[in-house]
């Protein structure tokens, strides 16, 4: 080879490394390096929502989850909490569509049972939201919390006398819960008010008459 030929060759070399150490601090780039950087970011954005959620900012708590989503790692997690957030801000709907998706996704998963029961309660779908609870407290007989939450929602729709009838099951098989005097009262003041608007109609009517 003449020098010439030679001197071409290490020059070209030469090069090509420099070319290489702009991309690359030492020449070769590190492989995965790009998915660690994105999977920072999309870490970041989590702790963000985080953040937000829990100074029950829930819109932008809602908005930092939702980018999280794009995440293959934390798309699950963020789905959920976005859901929980949607709860917490009283989105009623969006609530109700996030979690009726996570309970198709899961659908004995009692957590996510007892929120979507929850939901309805707050939609002001009493009828819905009392048989969700009717069938989850059936279903779980030693979860006083469940029949407690039932009962409210009677007496809450006004049903007081079904309330009645079921403070006796939590009596009897929770004999030592806390709740059970304030139950018992706030059904006897609603069982009262009942029986005294029952003489008022009775009165109007036979007034009209």
């Amino acid at each position: 080879m003449s020098l010439a030929k030679s001197c071409l060759s290490v020059a070209a070399v030469s090069l090509i490394l420099t070319l290489l150490s702009c991309a690359s601090s030492d020449g070769f780039p590190v492989v995965g390096e790009a998915a660690a950087k994105e999977s920072n970011i999309y870490s970041e954005y989590y702790n963000i929502a985080q953040a937000y959620e829990a100074n029950k900012n829930y819109s932008k708590a809602i908005e930092y989850y939702g980018l999280c989503m794009r995440s293959k790692v934390l798309k699950d997690s963020a789905f959920y909490k976005m859901a929980r957030c949607q709860a917490l801000g009283k989105d009623w709907d969006s609530a109700r569509e996030s979690f009726g998706i996570l309970l198709e996704r899961d659908p004995e998963n009692l957590n996510l049972r007892i929120s979507l029961a929850y939901i309805e309660a707050m939609s002001g779908n009493f009828n819905t939201a009392e048989e969700m609870y009717r069938t989850l407290s059936g279903e779980n007989p030693h979860d006083a919390s469940l029949l407690k939450d039932y009962i409210a929602l009677l007496m809450a729709d006004g049903k007081y006398e079904l309330a009645e009838e079921k403070f006796y099951l939590l009596k009897e098989t929770f004999p030592d819960d806390e709740a059970i005097p304030d139950i018992r009262s706030k059904i006897a003041d609603g069982l009262d008010g009942v029986e005294d608007l029952a003489p008022a109609e009775n009165d109007s009517s036979s007034n009209q008459n």
